[in-house]
């Protein structure tokens, strides 16, 4: 029995991404509610929390290196890049399962222009966390994050259409702040 591309990456995502662990205290509510925080990595091994990256609008995306429709969100996501700069919104992506030697190279072939940050999960803890079930997995976070919405992959216009949806713009800075 052959088995086409599709399908076998859907098991392959499947097998990668149910049962490794379970969910740690605080785990992820959905809409509405706010982001779990985990530390983890930079590309430089650095700790990093998702808490720090949360500095107005934040687009979490949840993928890895070896997933087309990931690669694809990432062009997507380029086509918005003035859009996402204008309306004050930075890319979190954390790749799920993967250190900073299968990481670096990819995000170096594939360039981001729009305003972002890459974490890694290598151990996996997002995926209990955050309740992974598909990748790519997008949820918009707001200033003072809350989860405003979560979803899988979205065309740019998709993306558009939600930022428009929840009045996504820049934080306004109270007078005295610089």
């Amino acid at each position: 029995m052959r088995f086409s591309f599709p399908v076998a990456a859907v098991v392959v995502a499947a097998l990668f991404l149910c049962g490794f662990r379970a969910p740690a205290a605080g785990t992820y509510g959905g809409v509405d509610t706010p982001v779990p925080d985990l530390t983890l990595q930079d590309l430089d091994g650095r700790a990093a929390t998702i808490s720090e990256t949360i500095r107005g609008w934040t687009l979490l995306k949840f993928g890895t290196t070896w997933c087309p429709q990931c690669e694809i969100q990432v062009k997507e996501l380029n086509l918005l890049a003035a859009e996402l700069e204008k309306r004050g919104v930075t890319v979190v992506e954390v790749f799920l399962r993967e250190g900073a030697d299968v990481v670096a190279p990819k995000v170096q072939a594939t360039p981001r222009m729009y305003p972002h940050r890459i974490l890694l999960d290598p151990e996996g803890e997002a995926i209990p966390a955050y309740k992974v079930r598909v990748i790519p997995r997008l949820v918009l976070v707001d200033p003072q994050g809350r989860v405003r919405d979560d979803t899988r992959f979205q065309t740019a216009e998709q993306i558009r259409e939600t930022l428009a949806r929840l009045s996504v713009a820049p934080e306004e800075k109270a007078s005295g702040d610089d």
